[in-house]
Order: structure tokens, then C-alpha cells, then sequence
């Protein structure tokens, strides 16, 4: 990394009261790296990987060149492409048909927990007003239940990013308010109570 920003021969030409400031020793022996030299010299390697970046850039149509009596090399420029394909805007419909019975079964469900689960859920997938029209009492009731798990709801409100705050959005559009104490991180992380009545929250 030193000898990429400084250069190597830049490096052996610094000095102080005639004394070299970089005391430079290009042999190093491989004790770690299978199918390499056991002597090598920094030199050696990094022309090796000159001769690969060569092959890389040519197979990709760069190429090598002599302008105005330096080495050049051209590089091929490369249209920006994601690592791994998102999935797309169909995504949400699968999600909605994986999860859709599981969301309706914990919606009628004794727990609580799963009730909760299942709102936000369907809030997350557009799935509220169907399911609020099929069954009103229900949706409300499992509403009710999400809305006191109170640093549940005290995240999704309290963003102040973009991304956050469309997902605020989706859950204000849905009937949920923020709380209305503005929480510190130590209350957040200490308090051990994770459920509490929506009634003294909102």
C-alpha cells in the first residue's frame, strides 16, 4: 500500500542527512501461499501481477500502448451492473401467497405475539385493507396488539431517513400513530417490559 502511493522509486530517493528513509528489502520468503515461490522478491510479484492485470484488461478490450514515450494502457469502461439480481417488483405478490394463509391463521390466533406478527406483516405487503374489510373486529383487536409492542412502533416512527419514513407512511396510512414520548437509546435498551397497553402510549 506504501510503495502504491508513494511509488517505489520515489521512495528510494528520499533520504535525511544522506541516510535513506526507507530501508527497502525486496526478498521475502512464502511460508503461507500454496502454488507460489518459496523465495520470492516484492519485484517479481508485482511485475507477475502486471502481467495478469494485462491479460484481464485485454480479454476485457483494453489494451497496451506507447504514448509520447510512456506505457500507457487503455482501459475499457464497464456499464455499472449489480453484484446479485434483486429480486423484482414480483416480489411482493410471491411473498403475499407464501405468507397470505399464515398471516390469516395468526390473525385467529390466542397469542398474541403471532397476532402482531401478522399485522405487521400485511402492513408491510399492502395486505391491511383486505384483510380489515374480511374481518374488522379481528384486524382491529390484532392492531391493538402490535401497537403495544412500543419500541416496535417507536422505530418505525422515529427515522429520519428516507427509506424509514416511506415505511412510517405505509403503517400511518394504516391507522398506527407514533408514541408520544420521544424515547432515549438507554430507555430503548434497558427497559425489559416489551409489551405495554396502548392506551398510555398514544
Amino acid at each position: 500500500i506504501v510503495g502504491t502511493t508513494y511509488g517505489y522509486r520515489n521512495m528510494l530517493t528520499q533520504s535525511k542527512a544522506n541516510e535513506a528513509l526507507w530501508q527497502i528489502v525486496a526478498p521475502f520468503k512464502n511460508v503461507t501461499r500454496d502454488n507460489m515461490p518459496n523465495n520470492e522478491t516484492i519485484t517479481s510479484f508485482a511485475d507477475r501481477l502486471v502481467e495478469l492485470f494485462e491479460l484481464v484488461n485485454e480479454s476485457n478490450g483494453g489494451s497496451r500502448k506507447v504514448k509520447d514515450n510512456v506505457l500507457v494502457y487503455e482501459i475499457a469502461s464497464e456499464k455499472a451492473a449489480p453484484i446479485i439480481m434483486l429480486a423484482g417488483s414480483g416480489r411482493k405478490d410471491i411473498l403475499k401467497a407464501e405468507l397470505g394463509k399464515q398471516i390469516a391463521e395468526d390473525l385467529n390466533s390466542e397469542n398474541r405475539e403471532a397476532r402482531a406478527r401478522a399485522v405487521f406483516i400485511a402492513v408491510c405487503l399492502d395486505m391491511n385493507d383486505q384483510l380489515k374489510k374480511n374481518n374488522p373486529k379481528r384486524w382491529n383487536a390484532a392492531c391493538y396488539d402490535l401497537s403495544g409492542y412500543w419500541k416496535i412502533m417507536y422505530n418505525i416512527f422515529s427515522g429520519d431517513f428516507q427509506g424509514i419514513y416511506n415505511f412510517s407512511k405505509k403503517f400511518e396510512q394504516a391507522g398506527f400513530k407514533a408514541p408520544l414520548k420521544k424515547y432515549g437509546d438507554t430507555e430503548i435498551y434497558t427497559d425489559k417490559i416489551f409489551w405495554k397497553d396502548p392506551k398510555g402510549l398514544y
